[in-house]
């Protein structure tokens, strides 16, 4: 994009964005999760004996992002 006076350019072409779009590959999502849920097993391993109460939901909800078209 660029600004125009009486057919002279002024200054120097600019960009915008106007839409970006994450992407990532589904394994590295399943790695990624699997990797926090076992850190969490081995906190919750470590704070048991010690009386530490932890409280976990068991199925987390992991919901896909909307993209809009058009």
């Amino acid at each position: 994009m660029q600004m125009f006076y009486n057919g002279l350019p002024l200054g120097d072409p600019m960009k915008r964005v106007t839409h970006h779009e994450e992407k990532y590959k589904e394994e590295n999502m399943k790695y990624i999760l699997d990797t926090i849920n076992r850190t969490i097993n081995n906190l919750m391993l470590v704070a048991d004996p010690l009386g530490i109460p932890v409280i976990m939901n068991e199925n987390p909800k992991i919901e896909k992002k909307k993209t809009k078209t058009g």
